[in-house]
Order: C-alpha cells, then structure tokens, then sequence
C-alpha cells in the first residue's frame, strides 16, 4: 500500500509537534522545580545561616566589652577564681579569639567539661559558659544547653596559663 506525500509529512509533524510538547512540559517542570529550590533557600537561610559558624559572642548573645567580671571555677579541682580589671578580661577573652563555633543539640545536662565560666556585668550574671580543649557548652534555660563544637581546639598552653595564673590547679 502506497503513501501519499501529504500523508508522509502529517506524520512528520505530528511527531515533531508531540515532542515539542513534551519538550515543553519538562522544561515546564525543571523551571518549575528551580524557582521552588530558590525559593525554599531564601525562606530557610536564616535558620541555615544560624546552623553555621558563630563566634563567641554570638552564641552567647552578649558583647565582651559589657563584662565587668568573670569567675572561673574548675570541674577537676572545685577551685575557684574571679577575673577583674579591662586587661585582664580581655586576655582571658584572647583564648578564644577567632573560634569558630558549630551547634549541635544536646539533650540533658552536659558533663565533661573543664571550666566553668560566668559573665558579669555589675555584679549580675549576663552570661556563662562551659569549656574543654574542644568543646564549648553554653548552658540554656531548663535541662538543655546547646553544645557547639569549636573550628580549632582552644590551644592547651592557653588552658594551663588560665589555670596556673588563676590557681585553679
């Protein structure tokens, strides 16, 4: 059975126009599914940005420069020290200059630590926090703290300068 020419070329564009349209769909598709992918990266940054990176200060919403007086205390020994005067504090706050926190949740009291460390500001605690060579607890309201892991390990050197200039051995 023979065909016709016009018949040759309606099936020609029949398959043409059905592949188009299914070009068309999925690319209809992909679109779609980047502008959601956008979308869902503006909403959620923030909360992703937190998951990120914090400094010191950050993770325990409060500036050094308004801390007045710090007590130190050890887990190891029960000593206890208090740290007064500008240079002082600030050569205390150089330990953890540049660290780089990462949180992660901990359910429970923490445990483990070093030192415990709480932030005044005339007389009042504004702040406190819990630290060991690579770990630093920042201690929340009821049974949960929030841990965050630090980017390098606080230097030991550092941590046995505290501990010897301050008498908590």
């Amino acid at each position: 059975m023979k065909t016709k020419k016009g018949e040759k070329c309606d099936a020609f564009f029949q398959v043409r126009r059905f592949i188009t349209l299914r070009m068309k769909k999925v690319i209809i598709i992909v679109s779609a599914f980047v502008v959601i992918l956008v979308a869902a990266g503006i909403i959620f940054y923030p909360f992703l940005k937190s998951l990120g990176n914090n400094d010191m200060q950050k993770a325990l919403n409060l500036n050094f420069s308004t801390v007045d007086k710090i007590t130190i205390k050890s887990d190891m020994t029960g000593k206890e020290s208090t740290i007064v005067g500008r240079e002082n504090l600030q050569e205390f706050f150089d330990v953890f200059k540049g660290v780089k926190l990462k949180k992660s949740a901990v359910l429970g009291p923490s445990t483990g630590y070093i030192y415990g460390v709480s932030l005044y500001q005339s007389d009042k605690i504004i702040g406190g926090f819990n630290f060991g060579y690579n770990t630093i607890v920042v201690p929340a309201t009821g049974m949960n703290s929030i841990e965050y892991t630090s980017s390098k390990n606080i230097d030991d050197k550092e941590i046995e300068k505290i501990a010897e200039k301050y008498n908590l051995t």
